[in-house]
């Protein structure tokens, strides 16, 4: 059973991505004329919205745990597969248009990337994949009796990224895992407490949530002027804030109207996180190259809304074509025999 608060922040988080990745996009193609502009937007952005999935992700961890190996198996279908599939995909277009993409391929490192550095926006889900094995991995030596522990630990690892060696792997879940353990505890804590879920989706919540996080985002990016790829207590403190604040938002939303649009945003958010690039880099390239285009607000327009439309549109494509292995297959039972 679908929860529509948790469709509407996938949803949102789903088109807060797409936007970043086609205002990137234009900045690296130079049509971005405002710098100081894009990197604020750039920064606001990234400062809380991978978190956000992280977060949900977590979230969900607890409520799909069955056995460790039933996790993992589910995971290679819903995650390593899609990773590698799409990887590939989006690769040997990119190595076939490299004279038009921003992104350039070089076919003897790709698959080397593919399995220790992955480019693009798939690092999420190799990430992801790291995240729920460390979890696993945790509970299983510490037990959850002591998650406030790993909560504290996740802590210090985020706070000493700078430090810890140069390695992909251990860089990203050093940055990201604190949101997907706070997830976990928040879904252990919070999930079905009827009163908590009452108090944040007040509107007097809501709007105290916003204008603090409002003051936060400008305190931290105009007056100590970090930006995020700063690891530092004020940046994993602005980043809770902001999840919280689009957690309250999203439960306010629900309570009030159900939208069929963002349940299916939501609902659709993997697909949509698959397929954009392809989607908003054929934007830009027709408008700029065939149709002579370049204001960045219209291709900020078009861009993200196409990379939010080609996706559902190819969804439907998909399934009237019965092609049931796009997203995620069941390569766990053809590899191991795991039912």
């Amino acid at each position: 059973m679908r929860t529509t608060w948790i469709d509407y922040c996938k949803a949102l988080g789903i088109i807060l991505v797409v936007f970043g990745h086609v205002f990137r996009g234009l900045e690296k193609s130079g049509l971005v004329t405002n710098k100081a502009l894009f990197l604020l937007t750039d920064s606001m952005i990234y400062s809380f919205h991978m978190p956000l999935f992280f977060f949900l992700s977590g979230l969900l961890f607890f409520k799909s745990r069955k056995s460790d190996m039933a996790l993992i198996a589910s995971k290679v279908d819903t995650i390593v597969y899609p990773y590698l599939l799409w990887s590939l995909l989006q690769g040997g277009v990119e190595h076939l248009l490299a004279g038009y993409v921003n992104q350039q391929s070089n076919s003897h490192s790709f698959i080397f990337k593919l399995l220790v550095s992955p480019e693009n926006q798939f690092w999420f889900l190799y990430a992801l994949f790291f995240c729920f094995l460390t979890a696993l991995f945790l509970f299983r030596i510490f037990g959850k009796r002591y998650f406030f522990g790993i909560v504290f630990l996740s802590i210090i690892a985020y706070l000493t990224y700078q430090y810890l060696p140069n390695i992909f792997l251990i860089g990203i879940l050093s940055r990201f895992f604190v949101f997907f353990f706070v997830g976990y505890v928040f879904s252990s804590y919070f999930f079905d407490k009827k009163e908590f879920f009452a108090f944040i989706s007040q509107t007097k919540t809501l709007a105290l949530l916003l204008g603090t996080a409002l003051f936060c985002q400008y305190y931290y990016h105009c007056i100590l002027e970090y930006t995020f790829i700063n690891n530092n207590v004020a940046s994993l403190s602005l980043s809770l804030l902001m999840i919280l604040l689009v957690v309250s938002l999203c439960t306010w939303l629900s309570n009030r109207v159900e939208s069929k649009i963002l349940i299916s945003l939501g609902a659709s958010s993997m697909a949509i996180f698959l397929m954009h690039v392809f989607a908003t880099a054929g934007s830009r390239i027709f408008l700029k190259n065939v149709l002579n285009i370049y204001s960045y607000p219209v291709h900020l327009l078009i861009g993200t809304s196409v990379g939010i439309i080609f996706p559902l549109f190819m969804i439907k494509i998909f399934d009237k074509l019965d092609l049931r292995f796009y997203m995620h297959a069941p390569v766990s039972k053809w590899l191991f025999k795991i039912n």
